[in-house]
């Protein structure tokens, strides 16, 4: 099935086919991808310890983004608006919104995350291995040229 012709079909994807990565340093669990889903949407599961750090504030051009925290919380920061986002809460961040989240807070965050359309999925996956093959964090060059195939515009680069 083209994953373009927005055509899915109803889809169970259980724990154990659900494909388990470490990007970011995070336990992720992508558990529906383009594939499933006729590319409408994918569903990542995130448990994001706690620290400062999140990505730098960007936005994406193709897609849209909601998070649904389940436990703990998570910062928040849309067009320039910090949110402490709590358990039982969600945050729908539509295309072209400056955002970034982080867990600045003492306890781990478990969230869930949904883009749509698809395909955004695969970033994660490609940070993955990119940390995989070089036994840590991933190069500048490399992590610049994985960010610049997925529609991650810098806030900075209007």
């Amino acid at each position: 099935m083209d994953a373009t012709t927005h055509e899915s079909e109803t889809t169970v994807v259980t724990p154990e086919e659900a494909t388990e990565i470490t990007s970011f340093g995070s336990p992720v669990t992508i558990t529906l991808r383009s594939e499933n889903t006729g590319g409408q949407s994918a569903l990542l599961e995130f448990r994001l310890a706690p620290g400062p750090h999140g990505p730098a504030p960007h936005s994406h051009a193709t897609f849209d983004e909601l998070y649904h925290v389940l436990a703990g919380a998570v910062l928040v920061l849309v067009n320039g608006e910090q949110r402490r986002v709590a358990a039982g809460s969600s945050v729908f961040v539509p295309r072209g919104t400056v955002h970034t989240l982080s867990n600045p807070y003492d306890a781990p965050a478990h969230f869930l995350y949904l883009v749509s359309p698809a395909g955004f999925e695969r970033y994660f996956e490609d940070f993955a291995a990119a940390s995989t093959v070089a036994g840590g964090p991933v190069p500048p060059a490399v992590a610049a040229e994985i960010t610049s195939r997925y529609d991650v515009i810098p806030a900075n680069s209007d």
